[in-house]
């Protein structure tokens, strides 16, 4: 019996190390968080916004109040599953979005149906954010501190926890600082 125990170890130790490499290779939950651009402002860009005649800029961006930044697309399913938390959120903050790779007339439908959380909305079709916004993909959530400046930019679909224990802690100490 010890020599069959002694035969299956070697296969043992892979299926223990297989595991271990698959795990590490689909965590994501330390590499949402990227702090590249951390203080930092947007670059320039101009969306249309939706529904309203007023460009979106990052000019919308700061101004002495925290605020939230929202990347979706009416066609992203994490971010369909995150907009019930995006509703609650905007009671405490407010939240701008950008339909990022999206048409207007299927994020208007998509918001009908769910509800609006954002005060104003940039219709970038192209994906022309993408670069001076750093964006990856959808969904991607930004806080932004009193003076327009990156604190935080979350590259994954929001969950209750990561609002209470990341998202509320940073708005709050940003809130109860000065504007720069």
């Amino acid at each position: 019996m010890n020599s069959n125990i002694l035969r299956m170890l070697p296969l043992l130790i892979l299926f223990v190390l297989s595991l271990t490499i698959a795990f590490g290779l689909f965590d994501n939950s330390d590499k949402a968080v990227d702090i590249s651009n951390q203080g930092k402002k947007f670059s320039a860009f101009e969306l249309p916004s939706l529904g309203k005649p007023d460009m979106f800029t990052p000019g919308l961006f700061g101004g002495g109040r925290v605020l939230v930044v929202n990347i979706f697309a009416s066609w992203c399913e994490p971010c369909a599953a995150e907009h019930a938390l995006l509703m609650n959120l905007a009671h405490s903050v407010n939240i701008y979005g950008i339909a990022w790779k999206d048409n207007p007339a299927d994020t208007l439908k998509y918001l009908q149906e769910r509800g609006n959380p954002f005060q104003q909305i940039g219709i970038d079709e192209s994906g022309s954010t993408t670069v001076p916004m750093a964006i990856t993909g959808v969904p991607e959530t930004f806080i932004l501190d009193k003076s327009g400046a990156i604190a935080l930019h979350y590259k994954a679909a929001l969950t209750e926890d990561i609002i209470a224990n990341v998202f509320m802690p940073i708005i709050k100490t940003l809130n109860s600082q000065d504007a720069k």
